[in-house]
């Protein structure tokens, strides 16, 4: 096996494949953690809607049980009254 050239030539090319692995390195753990940040605001927003669609379906059955009576009411004295 030959020995590493000491030419500044051949100096220059490793400094430069070094920083190519660096900056490959990086710009894989930029990707990476987008990727999670993407997922994890996906997640949240999934949760929200969940959580929205329980509340909205508990608004809609409890707000006629609530009225039920006030209508109920209502009509007997729209009777009562001949309205």
């Amino acid at each position: 096996m030959p020995a590493k050239s000491l030419s500044p030539e051949a100096a220059q090319k490793r400094v430069w494949k070094q920083e190519m692995k660096t900056l490959g390195r990086n710009y894989r753990k930029i990707l990476s953690d987008a990727l999670k940040s993407r997922k994890a605001a996906a997640r949240d927003v999934r949760t929200a809607q969940r959580k929205y669609a329980a509340i909205v379906k508990r608004i809609d059955t409890q707000v006629p049980r609530a009225t039920a009576a006030i209508e109920r009411r209502v009509a007997i004295l729209e009777g009562r009254i001949g309205v």
